[in-house]
């Protein structure tokens, strides 16, 4: 008789494999053969196949007439009902109270409203001075509006910066500038802004992407000047990267560091 321990066992190995077959399919690999999806699993093909045929006959694969396979209808269904009942902010609340209990500073997550960002949720500092950011801006001013502005269309920045104009003295204006410094923003998914849009709060914010890792928000932590340095924001920026890395990861972008 097996043992009921090692039964358990071979069921959630064969559970792992086949979800790890799965996600050998990403946006660069839309179609994969046996021999493909062998090497990523590091399986022989016989037992590839079978998990393989099994995957297709329940329709989490299809199988083309070149013997290539795909991501099949039950995948897509799921993912409709997985959509539909997605809330960004039930997702990133969690992230985003682990991230203001480290730092005790303002948390905020945004998103874009025509070319505009706006305060999606927020957990404030308990501190006596505390930096609150405004609660609607335009795209192109503070950290969290670079952080999307950065990975948008260019014809997006065509339209965004058409109404460019100096909220504070340290706002940058010059398009080229601006351009030069999204830039770094896309290469290192890290935004600054040292009081771009208000006097006295500084700013640092990194993008979140979806499934299809298109940008579809930005997770900034804001404070007062005196206590954000250029020193201070530096040592922060990975925590705030790493957030918003754990939820666009939730929300299904796969390649957040590759983005």
């Amino acid at each position: 008789m097996m043992d009921n321990n090692n039964s358990n066992n071979s069921e959630f190995r064969s559970l792992k494999r086949a979800f790890s077959i799965l996600l050998c399919f990403d946006s660069n690999n839309l179609r994969l053969s046996l021999t493909d999806i062998s090497k990523k699993i590091s399986l022989p093909k016989s037992t590839t196949f079978r998990f393989l045929n099994c995957l297709e006959k329940e329709g989490f694969l299809i199988r083309n007439e070149d013997g290539t396979y795909m991501l099949g209808h039950t995948i897509y269904y799921l993912g409709v009902l997985a959509k539909e009942s997605f809330d960004l902010r039930k997702v990133a609340y969690p992230v985003m109270q682990k991230l203001q209990a480290k730092y005790n500073e303002t948390v905020s997550l945004y998103i874009m409203e025509g070319l505009h960002r706006v305060c999606y949720e927020r957990i404030e500092s308990t501190h006596r001075l505390r930096g609150i950011p405004r609660l609607k801006s335009p795209l192109w001013s503070g950290a969290c509006g670079k952080a999307m502005l950065a990975f948008l269309p260019g014809e997006y920045f065509t339209k965004v910066v058409e109404g460019i104009q100096p909220l504070t003295a340290n706002t940058i204006t010059d398009v080229e500038a601006l351009k030069n410094h999204l830039a770094e923003v896309r290469q290192k998914k890290v935004a600054f802004s040292f009081e771009e849009t208000e006097e006295g709060i500084s700013a640092l914010a990194a993008p979140i992407f979806d499934a299809q890792n298109n940008v579809v928000g930005s997770l900034s932590m804001a404070g007062p000047s005196v206590r954000f340095t250029k020193e201070f924001i530096y040592s922060a920026q990975s925590c705030v990267y790493n957030a918003a890395k754990e939820i666009s990861l939730i929300s299904g972008c796969r390649l957040y560091d590759a983005v």
